[in-house]
């Protein structure tokens, strides 16, 4: 109900903006000479929903230490950055429209912009208290629900797209590991709730 109110103008803003970045992040990193494994943390860490994602996806692409502690530290640095600046630089860019638009707007963009989804849920919550919306909290609460959901499809295309890459001496991948328990229970609970 939340996803078809609140977060429907939202959906094709989400899916658009997550293919792009699952798509070009690990391309760009090849152009960077970043190790395959590192761009796909990155991929997932900024498209989907933050660290979660990153912990997610490590395990099945046999990620080292050292690149999930820097997708980790990417993912942290960047979404704390859009959590405090983004509150005000949003307000600034829609406030003068019409208020509803404006708010559905702001809210995308919260939730479609920031990382994580602790920070995405503080520079909401910031936004209402800020500038009494809570249309614009709600949208952004539900935008970042669809990207986390997203996690599900995001995690075997980064899989299947990191395998050739750079397995090699790694012990290879596995698909039934590239989607974790915890996000089918997540995505069974998210469609029990909808429906009641």
């Amino acid at each position: 109900k939340d996803v078809t109110g609140s977060g429907a103008a939202g959906l094709p803003v989400v899916a658009a903006a997550m293919g792009v970045g699952l798509v070009c992040v690990p391309q760009l990193g090849r152009a960077l000479r970043i190790p395959p494994r590192l761009a796909a943390l990155v991929a997932v860490g900024t498209s989907v929903c933050g660290v979660t994602a990153v912990m997610a996806l490590s395990p099945a692409i046999a990620a080292t230490e050292a690149e999930v502690a820097l997708a980790v530290a990417n993912v942290v640095l960047w979404g704390t950055v859009g959590m405090l600046a983004y509150p005000p630089l949003v307000r600034a860019i829609f406030g003068t429209e019409d208020e509803e638009k404006a708010s559905k707007r702001c809210g995308i963009v919260l939730g479609l912009g920031i990382h994580d989804t602790a920070q995405v849920m503080g520079a909401a919550l910031a936004y209402k208290q800020a500038y009494g919306d809570e249309t614009a909290m709600n949208t952004a609460v539900v935008t970042k629900m669809c990207r986390n959901a997203m996690l599900a499809g995001a995690l075997p295309f980064l899989v299947l797209t990191t395998k050739g890459a750079a397995m090699s001496g790694r012990g290879g991948i596995s698909i039934s590991k590239a989607v974790p328990p915890f996000v089918w229970a997540f995505l069974s609970l998210s469609a029990l709730c909808s429906a009641s």
